[in-house]
């Protein structure tokens, strides 16, 4: 039986690289098995394209960053959180979950360079409403099977 370590987390997402999509779970106990998660909402995401792919592995989420500040060309919206192997602790920088100021490119493809990328809006009501934060882990593979 597979356990994801939740560390007291409430929420956990995945994102199924094949269909370009971004599953928000409300886990309904700690350590909960996959039967135990309730699907809260969907979100169409853009993945890494060819040569560039979106990492797949369980990560958790490094500090929020205000990309739009450090980006003035706002290309990665208002948020941006690193991802961090949950296994190693490893932060890999260069990869992210982030909104996008190209949003006709969200939910139709490959398009970025390894980062997940949602519409700004969604970005920005998940982190306010602290549903993305610190910590929050991250499921990425190919294709979902729960």
């Amino acid at each position: 039986e597979s356990r994801i370590n939740l560390n007291g987390k409430d929420f956990l997402f995945a994102v199924d690289k094949s269909r370009h999509l971004m599953f928000l779970y409300q886990v309904k106990s700690e350590n909960s098995c996959p039967g135990e998660y309730e699907l809260v909402r969907i979100f169409p995401v853009s993945n890494g394209r060819k040569y560039k792919e979106t990492p797949s592995g369980l990560f958790k989420l490094s500090h929020k960053e205000k990309a739009f500040l450090r980006f003035k060309d706002y290309r990665m919206g208002k948020y941006a959180y690193n991802l961090i192997d949950a296994n190693s602790n490893e932060i890999w920088s260069e990869y992210k979950i982030h909104g996008t100021n190209e949003p006709n490119l969200i939910g139709n493809g490959n398009h970025s360079h390894g980062c997940v990328r949602l519409f700004d809006s969604d970005i920005i009501k998940l982190t306010e409403n602290n549903y993305l934060k610190k910590g929050t882990i991250v499921l990425i593979t190919d294709r979902l099977n729960f």
